[in-house]
């Protein structure tokens, strides 16, 4: 499998705002390129995916309700940091098939909308693993 070459990968992010791989399957942080504010982007199912770009901020239930009202969709977080996924939770119009978690069990993200504050006013979530693991004193050899 080729890579693309740099310039291509460049002429893409620019253009999208968005870093390349996203089809891995997991979301990863970025800037929009709009507002410049930070979002989270990525596909929310493996096949016949639509792109989320959401606010890096978790809902609380109250909040999610807001979104609904005003017509938002919004999405479940799961994963670690670094290794997020997104699957969808509600979409304006579509009644729900399965019932979903309470959002006080599951973190729920809202759509990024440029040029409105987040809906969620929650502490950002951590997008990158901060776990350091040093080599010990002692190896075990």
């Amino acid at each position: 499998m080729s890579r693309l070459p740099t310039y291509v990968q460049t002429a893409i992010e620019t253009r999208l705002g968005l870093p390349l791989g996203l089809a891995a399957g997991y979301a990863k942080p970025g800037w929009c390129p709009r507002c410049g504010r930070a979002v989270i982007a990525g596909y929310d199912a493996p096949a016949i995916a639509t792109l989320a770009i959401v606010d890096p901020h978790p809902a609380t239930p109250l909040e999610e309700a807001a979104a609904i009202i005003l017509g938002l969709p919004t999405w479940q977080l799961h994963g670690t940091p670094g290794r997020h996924q997104l699957s969808g939770r509600t979409w304006p119009g579509i009644r729900p098939i399965t019932r979903h978690r309470p959002a006080t069990e599951c973190v729920v993200v809202i759509k990024h909308r440029c040029g409105f504050r987040p809906l969620a006013t929650g502490p950002p979530i951590p997008t990158t693993n901060t776990t350091n693991h040093g080599f010990p004193e002692n190896p075990p050899y």
